[in-house]
């Protein structure tokens, strides 16, 4: 998920405030999706954005956004992957809004492909969305995990004209009981260099790059395969060019992003 899209806790005080049973046990960790599985999820997300030109703070801008995610499996494939109809929206007035839609193949381990948009989706925006499923949803190893235990996964991030690495690393920090399920508590990492190049319109074009550092933690219940909660902070610092007709402008944006989601809902048939 990724998306799954994310005040994020000082892994300091998250391991101090949580438990560590049995830390000598041993986990296999698997997306265990069911077909016509139900799953929702409340998202708050915190955006704070900052010109700057000259090194004189130029604009800020407060952003808050609360939203639901909600995902239904529509079609269980072969070789333990599912096809996830998955909706995001606004929540304006208590009322959805802006509703999207996509859908895509997840496999037991993380896995993300073909992934498809709705039709009024914003074509300059999906290779973007593309990048941030791929890259922002955990790659599980394939043998048993531990508290202690670490992975990293590298991922082609793919923007036009360019083919880029991302690079993250995920820490198992304690198995532990979280809103009534068995959870193992992931905390992770990572970091890549993304460029811009936006034309706003005929006369008007912005060109530099996004540094992106990204921290968090998820509470992933393992008996389900589900992620329970997962905190987000995301850091962007870029360079930019903004040229409009002959004219130039130079300046730095830096952008600091921390998104909540919760699960509210989950329905699984047993049968």
């Amino acid at each position: 998920m990724n998306k799954f899209f994310l005040t994020l806790f000082i892994a300091s005080i998250i391991i101090g405030s949580v438990g560590c049973d049995g830390a000598e046990k041993q986990i296999l960790l698997s997306y265990k999706y069911q077909l016509n599985d139900i799953i929702e999820y409340k998202q708050s997300t915190r955006e704070t954005s900052r010109k700057i030109v000259d090194s004189q703070l130029s604009e800020q801008h407060n952003y808050l956004y609360n939203g639901i995610l909600s995902q239904q499996v529509i079609e269980v494939l072969q070789d333990n992957r599912v096809i996830i109809l998955e909706k995001t929206s606004q929540l304006i007035d208590g009322e959805k809004k802006n509703v999207t839609e996509i859908n895509y193949v997840l496999s037991s381990t993380g896995t993300i492909e073909d992934i498809n948009f709705s039709k009024n989706s914003e074509k300059k925006n999906e290779i973007y969305i593309k990048n941030h499923y791929q890259s922002g949803t955990p790659l599980f190893p394939k043998m048993e995990v531990f508290p202690g235990y670490l992975w990293t996964q590298t991922i082609s991030v793919v923007v036009p004209d360019e083919k880029l690495e991302a690079s993250t690393t995920y820490e198992v920090i304690a198995f532990v009981r979280e809103a009534g399920y068995d959870c193992a508590l992931i905390k992770y990492n990572g970091e890549m260099i993304v460029p811009v190049n936006i034309k706003e319109n005929d006369s008007t074009q912005i060109s530099g790059q996004n540094k992106i550092i990204s921290n968090g933690i998820i509470y992933f219940a393992y008996k389900e395969g589900i992620i329970i909660s997962q905190k987000d902070e995301w850091k962007i610092s870029g360079d930019r060019t903004k040229t409009t007709n002959s004219k130039r402008e130079s300046y730095t944006v830096e952008i600091d992003i921390n998104s909540d989601f919760l699960l509210t809902k989950f329905v699984r048939n047993s049968n």
